[in-house]
């Protein structure tokens, strides 16, 4: 055989070994590292939801822990304190455990009973033989990347407002609280008035506070957000946001108790909306809540529609003037006028009841005031107001604004001027 010829052929049979080997090694690393990728989500599983008590991330603009009660209950520590959704620890969790791998900016710490693992950079890569694209998609960077917001529960208010039986508005630095009670399914005042309240308004402010679903971020995130949009200084925005212009406090049941603070500062977005700075006490954290003005004047928004509970009688007094108005047992209205002038009692047939106690009915408070914040008042024309026998009230003008003071309270509340001065008409003419 000629030289040439035994040359070609082995090169060619070199050539072969050469194919089988590469093949054989390509195939072998791909093997290698399934297997090394299968090995490392192995590690991890041993780090899953129900024995880890802690978990740390830190890099880039990211620091944050979460931790787990005793009650295994998950809560953010860091950088504020806040009530964790336990769908996201579950999330977290799944996609460790099908891609236990990270960028090199980050660095994560699982802690579990005397035992710490920690990832960071590509310590553990991806299973190259992966091709679905929703396996590279379930990546724990993107978890990282959303900060505390991706761990955050929304819903913040554990107590249901089915189950309240009282609450609470507290302004600071204005001296008023409004406290609020449940008795026999309908809800009163209890200060700074004792008087009924709208069942349907209760209810609306209790399912407002109960459903509230809020974006937690830190004090300082807070300030740079509104700084972008609105000229005042940071020491401004500093005291706004420290200083709280209401607080509001829920009472169930079972004695439960939530709280939440907001600033005096507010935000109106183009006209569509206008909202509040809150927070919780000694969580570190801020969240914006929209704001419903009217809640600004408690008595006005969540009295009951009349001041007086349901009118069997009443008893007008003007000056030397009496009207006694009684409903008899068929409903209708009888109206008795008495006066020094004339001291005996006379029926009035042809007055206009319904007017009277239309306007008597729509005297809402507006705001509560103490006693002796009312100037003048002794000398005041004054409509007295005896309501079922027993409420007594009298109704006067002072420095332009009119108040309703009930007996034997250091209180006034003040209510509607025009409805006053049309009952005061009414009282002259009579």
């Amino acid at each position: 055989m000629k030289l040439g010829q035994i040359l070609g052929r082995t090169g060619l049979l070199g050539g072969i070994i050469l194919l089988f080997i590469y093949i054989d090694s390509h195939f072998w690393r791909m093997e290698t590292a399934s297997e090394g990728a299968a090995k490392c989500k192995n590690s991890w599983k041993k780090y899953g939801e129900h024995n880890v008590f802690r978990i740390e991330i830190r890099g880039g603009n990211v620091a944050l822990a979460i931790e787990k009660s005793g009650n295994n209950v998950w809560e953010m520590v860091e950088p504020f304190r806040w009530p964790v959704n336990p769908f996201a620890v579950r999330k977290f969790f799944q996609t460790l455990e099908q891609n236990p791998h990270i960028s090199p900016a980050y660095t994560l710490k699982l802690s579990k009973k005397n035992q710490t693992k920690t990832l960071s950079g590509t310590a553990c890569g991806i299973d190259p033989l992966a091709k679905k694209s929703s396996d590279k998609e379930e990546c724990l960077d993107k978890i990282i990347a959303l900060g505390p917001q991706f761990w955050c529960q929304r819903s913040i208010c554990p107590l249901k407002s089915s189950e309240i039986v009282s609450f609470s508005l507290t302004f600071l630095g204005k001296n008023r609280e409004f406290l609020l009670s449940q008795k026999n399914a309908a809800w009163y005042f209890e200060r700074p008035i004792e008087i009924e309240a709208g069942t349907s308004a209760v209810q609306k402010i209790l399912d407002w506070i109960t459903n509230l679903d809020v974006s937690p971020q830190t004090k300082n995130e807070a300030m740079k957000n509104i700084s972008k949009n609105e000229e005042k200084s940071i020491d401004i925005l500093e005291k706004f946001l420290e200083e709280s212009y209401v607080t509001f406090v829920l009472v169930d049941g079972r004695k439960r108790r939530f709280s939440i603070s907001c600033s005096e500062y507010f935000r109106e977005d183009n006209g569509a909306k206008i909202v509040r700075y809150a927070w919780f006490e000694d969580h570190g954290a801020l969240f914006e809540v929209p704001w419903n003005g009217e809640w600004d004047r408690p008595l006005q928004a969540l009295c009951a529609q009349s001041l007086f509970p349901e009118v069997q009688s009443v008893t007008f007094s003007h000056a030397q003037k009496k009207l006694f108005l009684s409903r008899n047992e068929s409903g209708e209205w009888n109206v008795l006028k008495f006066s020094d002038e004339s001291p005996l009692l006379q029926s009035l047939e042809h007055f206009d009841t319904p007017a009277l106690l239309l306007l008597f009915s729509l005297l809402q408070p507006l705001d509560a005031v103490s006693k002796t914040e009312i100037a003048d008042a002794i000398s005041a024309e004054k409509l007295f107001f005896e309501v079922n026998g027993a409420l007594k009230f009298e109704a006067f003008f002072s420095e332009n604004a009119a108040y309703l003071l009930p007996a034997r309270k250091n209180y006034a509340i003040r209510i509607n001027g025009d409805l006053l001065q049309k009952l005061l008409k009414i009282m002259r003419n009579v």
